[in-house]
């Protein structure tokens, strides 16, 4: 863990605990041990359109988003999580 809360882990940059309000900081320690999914394969299992979610993730409103190579990549399981939270 370094001073501004992050880790390294498997070569990627993950913020300690995904805290953005009151959304699912308990997902930080699925986002460790997943494996990253695709835009492509991410899109599927959201609500959102393909323009909202690129939106969304560029903005930095997706928990376990992240920018690699150019292409947009998800933790899954901090992904579905997330999704649960926002459920109705």
């Amino acid at each position: 863990m370094t001073r501004d809360n992050t880790a390294v882990i498997r070569g990627f940059v993950c913020a300690g605990v995904y805290d953005q309000g009151d959304r699912c900081s308990a997902t930080a320690a699925a986002v460790r041990r997943t494996p990253l999914i695709s835009f492509r394969e991410a899109l599927p299992m959201t609500p959102f359109r393909r323009n909202k979610l690129y939106r969304m993730a560029k903005n930095g409103e997706i928990p376990g988003a992240r920018k690699l190579g150019g292409t947009w990549q998800f933790h899954r399981e901090t992904l579905l999580a997330w999704l649960d939270c926002r459920a109705p």
